[in-house]
């Protein structure tokens, strides 16, 4: 709305239907010889229209043409993360229009529809993009396109296509993205069953004469060996499916039995062998996952009983710490009560000390006294005379004896 260029023309729907029915209104509004697409988060150099329009103007035998494209990030800046899906994915070289048609088959897109200009005539001739694809419409577009119509890369990195963090891009690295584009492309798949020409199919899948010989009206079940051949499960499901349809028809039953040896229990051992659905790889699994519940509720019974002997340890333990406990209470009860004895002891022992002390000094100082030396003879006198009442004890004793 803030252009005020009578060329530019904004185009609004009352809800959300999707880019492929946006670019499809404005591919019938458009005027112009070219069509360009650019998405919003995507950049263009100022002069990409200008070389590839000149390009078309000198080239009528080519009806679209790509460049080589810059990845970048959501700052703008080079896109260097080596592992993500997008990382080289637009690095291809230019090639005719059958070894795209077998790109494609067996590998995918590998266009970037930001860098494509496309004359108007065609794209209106296939009917732009189908509305019921949301991932590869892009892709299916450049199936049919390859049909009957050339293209060419110039070689010059034109076109800025920028990786959006956490893989936000409509396209980005998620499981619900993968999914559908398995469903869309195996639905792609069915544009080749448009060859009609033994020529172009060998041109194409020349490893499609390995089957038997190339017959016009063997083309889908040539064609539906080639995708069993394959190792992507939605590709083989379409070869599956393929020549199953195929044998619908009574004459092409009796085609593949007298000109491939082909029938029907060779398509029933195919079906049964060829896990298209992964039922191999899910029991396998569940297998495996019953095997680790079964471990598992080993485990958990070892558990528990490493679990109960743990208990039963730490009961013991906390006997044990119970009885420590009561132990250590007891033995410092009387570490208590004797260390109130000893205490009691150095009171008593202090206070005899003290007792012997006054009573030795005053032994002391009596026996420095006068007295006490001028009776010294008198004690000795004692000590050595025996006094009356002995020597009369003596004697009687004496006396009994006799």
């Amino acid at each position: 709305r803030s252009f005020d260029d009578p060329r530019i023309k904004l185009v609004t729907f009352a809800r959300n239907e999707g880019c492929n029915a946006a670019i499809a209104d404005c591919g019938h509004r458009s005027v112009g010889e070219y069509i360009a697409n650019l998405c919003s988060d995507d950049v263009w150099e100022l002069d990409k229209l200008e070389k590839q329009v000149r390009f078309l103007d000198e080239n009528l035998g080519i009806d679209a043409v790509f460049t080589k494209v810059r990845l970048i990030d959501e700052e703008g800046e080079d896109f260097h993360d080596h592992d993500h899906p997008y990382h080289g994915v637009f690095e291809v070289e230019n090639r005719t229009r059958d070894q795209w048609f077998r790109q494609f088959f067996l590998t995918g897109n590998c266009l970037c529809m930001p860098s494509v200009l496309i004359r108007s005539t065609v794209y209106r001739e296939l009917f732009f993009q189908d509305c019921r694809m949301a991932s590869l419409g892009d892709f299916d577009l450049w199936v049919r396109f390859c049909m009957d119509h050339d293209l060419h890369i110039i070689d010059e990195r034109l076109t800025r296509f920028r990786i959006r963090a956490n893989e936000s891009n409509a396209s980005g690295n998620k499981i619900e993205n993968h999914i559908r584009v398995h469903f869309e492309y195996k639905q792609i798949m069915d544009q080749y069953l448009s060859i009609q020409s033994t020529s172009r199919l060998l041109d194409i899948f020349p490893e499609c004469a390995d089957f038997g010989p190339v017959s016009a009206d063997a083309i889908p079940y040539l064609l539906g060996r080639r995708a069993i051949e394959t190792t992507e499960r939605f590709r083989q499901l379409w070869g599956l499916e393929t020549i199953f349809r195929f044998m619908a028809d009574e004459q092409a039953v009796n085609l593949l039995r007298e000109q491939y040896g082909f029938r029907y229990k060779d398509l029933h051992g195919i079906a049964s062998q060829l896990d298209t659905f992964a039922l191999r790889e899910c029991l396998q699994k569940t297998n495996h996952i019953h095997q680790l519940e079964t471990e598992l509720n080993g485990w958990e019974e070892s558990l528990l009983k490493l679990r109960t002997d743990m208990e039963e340890e730490a009961r013991i333990w906390a006997q044990r710490e119970s009885d420590y406990a009561q132990r250590i209470a007891s033995c410092e009860t009387q570490v208590a009560a004797l260390t109130a004895q000893y205490a009691e002891a150095c009171q008593q022992r202090e206070s005899a000390q003290r007792e012997a002390t006054v009573a030795s000094e005053e032994i002391r100082r009596m026996k420095a006294t006068l007295s006490w030396r001028v009776t010294s003879p008198l004690r000795w006198i004692r000590r050595n005379l025996k006094s009356p009442d002995q020597n009369f004890a003596q004697g009687e004793n004496q006396e009994v004896g006799k």
